[in-house]
């Protein structure tokens, strides 16, 4: 769930289905329970709604399954086969004539292809946000005056738009034109209005923002008014906690996990956050039972390759000798390959190399936001002293990472550009990233010309572990640069 393409296309959306006027009780009632993750309720509303041929039962029908599936797992395939059959029904029995008849269509390939990315379809997941998009570009053609679907359409620009440029040409042959610049002009337009649809696009342009744009500001502060006026919405609660990890502040989620929230326990997604939590804060023992507890429980193919990654992890700190081979070989050949985490667990396997310990516990200790812990065992080290080139370029580029946290720019530039000098020959994603921080950096202190220097060269690098990530993100933070020239408020690093 931590990819864009998983958060955005389900997770944005809730309110925009209809404006005030047109909201059936039972939906705004519907929608309530999904976002207190009670899914048994939600569907008798939906039910209600279906029985009465009203659009909004069909999508919140829809929605409520894409939600339940980002917070657990069950048989994908199932589901698959429910979006298909729901569609049918839905085309069979909806009124034709409505705006709304097109743009909720839309909305349900968009689970659709959901569904299958998450099965590792991904031929049929891009077949089925082909489908949305035109259907969507339909429905804006017949009812230009229709504000829904330009939000909707916004949103699938900036996706399409913002993915790696080796893509791009098979987008194009599939007919279809994402202009990443037009979708955030769409949202942000949406987004002045104060009112419904206001609120709905704020929403979506906050997610855009911290995917791509690296400005973790707008997202936090709606999960945060949200969870004030919502205090049983359990998934305002999953998400800050997300976003407190992602965030580099491990120990608040954990407090949030294990004091606060101890009511989301019965999903699964939050015993591997609850895990990875403890990891970054150096309980080892601990993370290695909640990661074994959560591979019990799960029934999914995504994340098991990263879980597996982090077990090893957990018992080289734990001074366990852990049988490299075995865990190696549960990691190449378990689940599937469908998020970035999964591909770099293996990779990483693939490599057969054990990490070095002291690199790894800097890395986990500044990914759960426990500085001092990671500066007192970078202080220890000393580049001179690593045998190998790989185990040099990342410990430039630990001390660039920390020194970027903890805002001395001068050294973070500085181990930026040692990692990136030392890495000509190397396919990790250490040189990559460095080039899009020094992006980010310089853009703070309004060198334009250098800060889009260092975005071209991050999208210049091939073959390796999170690139679509790290292309996404710089490619999107060119074309704003070029468009808003050193405008902070839509591109900021946080």
């Amino acid at each position: 769930m931590k990819s864009i393409y998983l958060i955005l296309l389900f997770f944005f959306n809730i309110f925009s289905c209809f404006t005030q006027n047109d909201i059936e009780p039972n939906f705004t009632k519907g929608i309530d329970k999904v976002f207190e993750l009670n899914f048994d309720q939600a569907k008798k509303f939906s039910l209600d709604l279906k029985n009465k041929n009203i659009h909004q039962g069909y999508y919140l029908e829809s929605l409520s399954d894409a939600i339940f599936l980002s917070v657990n797992e069950e048989n994908i395939k199932e589901y698959i086969n429910k979006q298909s059959f729901r569609i049918k029904n839905y085309t069979k029995f909806c009124p034709k004539s409505s705006p709304y008849y097109n743009f909720i269509l839309a909305e349900l390939y968009l689970h659709y292809s959901y569904f299958y990315f998450k099965s590792g379809q991904i031929i049929f997941a891009a077949q089925m946000m082909r489908k949305s998009y035109f259907y969507l570009k339909d429905n804006q053609k017949l009812y230009p005056n229709f504000i829904p679907h330009h939000s909707s359409l916004g949103l699938l620009h900036v996706i399409l738009g913002s993915l790696p440029n080796y893509l791009h040409k098979f987008i194009r042959i599939s007919g279809m034109n994402p202009n990443l610049n037009l979708g955030l002009d769409q949202i942000k337009k949406a987004g002045i209005q104060n009112d419904f649809w206001g609120k709905q696009a704020k929403l979506t342009f906050s997610l855009v923002s911290y995917y791509l744009l690296n400005d973790k500001t707008l997202l936090a502060k709606i999960i945060k008014e949200n969870l004030d006026e919502h205090p049983d919405q359990n998934l305002w609660k999953m998400l800050e906690i997300v976003l407190s990890l992602k965030a580099g502040k491990g120990k608040e989620a954990l407090d949030l996990i294990e004091k606060q929230y101890q009511g989301i326990s019965e999903f699964t997604i939050s015993g591997k956050l609850r895990a990875d939590a403890l990891l970054y804060s150096g309980r080892y023992s601990e993370a290695s039972t909640s990661y074994q507890n959560f591979i019990t429980q799960y029934k999914g193919l995504n994340s098991l390759k990263e879980v597996y990654l982090k077990l090893f992890f957990c018992d080289i700190l734990n001074e366990k000798n852990p049988n490299q081979k075995i865990y190696f070989t549960k990691i190449i050949s378990l689940g599937s390959e469908n998020t970035e985490a999964d591909k770099y667990a293996k990779c990483f396997a693939e490599k057969g190399i054990a990490p070095n310990i002291d690199l790894l516990k800097v890395r986990l200790f500044t990914d759960g936001g426990y500085t001092k812990k990671s500066d007192s065992v970078l202080l220890k080290l000393n580049i001179g002293k690593f045998s190998t080139l790989i185990n040099k370029i990342e410990y430039c580029y630990r001390k660039a990472r920390l020194a970027h946290i903890l805002s001395d720019t001068t050294t973070a530039i500085m181990y930026y550009q040692k990692t990136i000098e030392l890495s000509p020959q190397t396919n990790e994603y250490f040189a990559p990233n460095s080039a899009l921080q020094l992006g980010y950096l310089y853009f703070q202190q309004n060198k334009c010309d250098l800060a889009e220097k260092f975005f071209n060269l991050a999208t210049s690098f091939q073959a390796y572990e999170y690139q679509r990530s790290v292309e996404q993100k710089a490619k999107s933070a060119l074309l704003n640069l070029k468009k808003n020239k050193c405008n902070r408020s839509i591109l900021e690093t946080k």
